[in-house]
């Protein structure tokens, strides 16, 4: 495994790289927008879907809205459908006219590190001609500004406008998508093959808040401490090709072929030092040699063009987003989840917790007593409030105090075992590639799933009280926010913050 040291100046590297990259033009999407494939790390147009982007421009510019277009390329598209929100993100992106703006958010230096738009606090490049254009830059110039004539602006508040409504989530039973549901006045996302069947699909809706505050915590895992795992994956992954390209029997055979003929380019030199070979002989036959030695090393560089792995290239384009990010998000950002993320699957309701919300009579109880209730698992005397509240007071004033849990650094069992594995593959020829990618991708999961969520709710739990002034009573959004359970035993009440980290009697402990 590598040391801190190494990955920490892997991701000094990196960030120097992007930011180099950035300054001379040369750094590209580590996505593909529609009408686009990546191919070598840059955008080529795919042509079958180019008239579509043309139609497009040119319907906005006739006049027709978004949700006009959209509703038109419904008719004809048997994939993905197309919402308003889709439309607008082709209007506005300048990829289509062959141009791109680097460095349209940035990361602050601060702690915690957060993602902002670029209005200026950062060096913002403008490349021309980064990829092949869709449109003209006359026909995108003219779309942008209709938009600024009509004021074009996402109306919040309605289902193909929130924040994971973009074909974010799929469902892990039936892999039908996720969608976006309101009920009793709450967003939920529904999978649509438990709409269709109950029989087929079990998984419930489930809270949008909680799936929300699940790939937030997704993230900072990855940010934080699962750069290291995917650059330790990295390096299995160019490790397991390199053992495949040694024992490869086409380089095998072209390495013998090239070393047959530097030895007989040797063995004529040798000659003619001797004078058994004549010049118009020696001249002849080395420039038959340097051809076909040539030939050769061209064959071996086209074999290993051809055999190069994706999967390390996204690897490392995966790395260098993340590193690019901000530290902590506490706010979706669509756009940086394009760059890290193709789908994400729910596999049941068990991982999420659903609050629905109930249906009761009118009660005197404040919504804080109702949240406390359900804390407590029945209804608590009311000195537990006050305690609570001069606990949570406490935190408001020192949020300093929010300390994470200490955790076992030792690795779980079944992830020192499959590193052995993993080992003993890399260095048993012929190394067995698939078997090794395999092999350590479920490594690289392991190691992020065993990652708790105590440093995340730690952090987020210090932004929350931060940002508080002392409350003179129990608020309901607070103690929904920062609470697990409480307990009650013997005259003492014990808080168990959402980081695992308990307050007891007023003491921390």
């Amino acid at each position: 495994m590598m040391d801190q040291k190494e990955s920490e100046n892997i991701s000094d590297n990196l960030r120097w790289s992007i930011d180099m990259r950035m300054r001379t033009g040369k750094y590209n999407a580590c996505f593909a927008p529609f009408g686009y494939q990546l191919v070598g790390g840059k955008l080529e147009l795919i042509l079958e879907q180019a008239p579509i982007i043309r139609y497009i421009y040119d319907a906005y510019l006739a006049g027709k809205t978004a949700e006009d277009i959209a509703a038109t390329l419904n008719l004809f598209s048997d994939d993905r459908p197309w919402k308003p929100q889709r439309i607008d993100y082709i209007l506005t992106n300048e990829r289509y006219s062959g141009n791109a703006f680097l460095r349209k958010r940035y990361t602050t230096d601060t702690l915690p590190r957060k993602i902002k738009y670029n209005h200026g606090q950062k060096p913002m490049y403008f490349v021309e001609g980064i990829n092949e254009a869709a449109i003209s830059q006359e026909v995108f110039n003219k779309a942008q500004e209709l938009r600024r004539r009509r004021g074009d602006s996402q109306v919040p508040g309605i289902a193909g406008q929130r924040p994971l409504a973009n074909g974010w989530l799929y469902c892990g039973c039936c892999g039908k998508a996720l969608r976006p549901k309101c009920i009793n006045r709450k967003w939920y996302m529904a999978c649509r093959g438990h709409e269709e069947s109950t029989e087929l699909c079990d998984l419930l809706p489930i809270a949008e808040e909680a799936v929300v505050s699940a790939v937030f915590h997704l993230y900072y895992k990855l940010r934080h401490q699962g750069v290291p795992i995917l650059t330790q994956l990295l390096a299995d992954l160019q490790n397991a090709r390199k053992g495949k390209l040694l024992w490869s029997l086409d380089i095998v055979a072209l390495n013998q072929k090239i070393a047959d003929i530097t030895r007989q380019d040797r063995l004529l030199a040798q000659l003619k030092q001797q004078g058994l070979v004549g010049p118009d002989i020696f001249i002849s036959r080395q420039n038959e040699l340097a051809e076909q030695l040539r030939a050769a090393k061209l064959e071996k560089e086209r074999f290993l063009e051809a055999e190069e792995d994706q999967t390390i290239q996204q690897t490392q384009e995966l790395i260098e987003a993340l590193e690019a990010g901000p530290d902590f998000l506490d706010a979706f950002d669509g756009e940086l989840f394009r760059e890290l993320v193709d789908k994400i699957i729910v596999e049941s309701n068990d991982r999420v917790q659903v609050r629905r919300q109930e249906r009761t009579t009118p009660c005197k109880k404040s919504p804080a007593q109702k949240e406390l209730r359900k804390l407590c698992g029945g209804s608590p005397p009311a000195w537990v409030e006050r305690q609570v509240l001069g606990l949570l007071n406490r935190l408001i004033q020192h949020p300093e105090r929010i300390t994470c849990p200490v955790l076992e650094d030792e690795p779980p069992p079944e992830v020192k075992k499959l590193r052995r594995g993993l080992d003993e593959l890399l260095h048993r020829p012929p190394v067995d590639e698939t078997q090794v990618k395999c092999l350590a991708f479920q490594l690289a999961a392991l190691q992020l799933n065993a990652i708790g969520p105590e440093e995340y709710e730690t952090l987020g739990l210090r932004m929350l009280f931060q940002e508080r002034a002392p409350m003179v009573e129990l608020e309901q959004e607070l103690l929904h926010e920062s609470v697990r359970r409480i307990t009650v035993s013997n005259g003492t009440v014990t808080v168990l913050l959402k980081n695992n980290q308990t307050l007891e009697g007023g003491h921390y402990t």
